[in-house]
């Protein structure tokens, strides 16, 4: 699980936008209540790298 100072790390590697790591925050606040299935560390980074832009 990613804490928010590891959330903002990743947003600033990635260049993402406040949106998207509000959105990253929500995806994570959602695993740890188990409302969200379980996403792996990758799918998170590559839907950050596409604007959370699922297919």
């Amino acid at each position: 699980m990613f804490s928010n100072s590891e959330l903002i790390a990743h947003a600033v590697q990635l260049k993402v936008m406040p949106e998207q790591l509000k959105f990253s925050k929500l995806v994570m606040e959602g695993l740890q209540s188990g409302d969200i299935a379980a996403v792996t560390e990758e799918e998170l980074l590559s839907g950050a790298a596409r604007g959370f832009n699922r297919p």
